[in-house]
């Protein structure tokens, strides 16, 4: 609240553009002690837990249907000049070739 994520969500609103946009932060909470590697994973901000949080938002937009005016509203999962689709790899779980 009131970090980077929600500046730049009030820019994009002001511009009125609509892109997903996904916030990462600490929780307004007590977070135990330990080595910055130890919070940051507590948190959900370590490696790990940003891709598993970037994971769950393209999975979460590509299961709901496409607002009117959204961008990147098709969503098939066709190849693309021989490479999967970032829809395609998310649903099968791999990266990108």
């Amino acid at each position: 609240m009131g970090g980077a994520g929600s500046a730049v969500a009030e820019t994009l609103a002001a511009h009125n553009k609509r892109v997903p946009l996904a916030q990462l932060g600490l929780p307004d909470m007590f977070i135990d002690h330990g080595d910055c590697a130890q919070q940051l994973a507590s948190a959900g901000l370590d490696a790990a837990g940003i891709a598993a949080s970037i994971r769950l938002a393209i999975t979460d937009r590509l299961a709901r249907p496409p607002a009117q005016g959204d961008i990147g509203a098709d969503r098939s999962t066709r190849r693309l000049a021989g490479r999967n689709s970032c829809e395609a790899c998310v649903a099968s779980r791999r990266r990108c070739r």
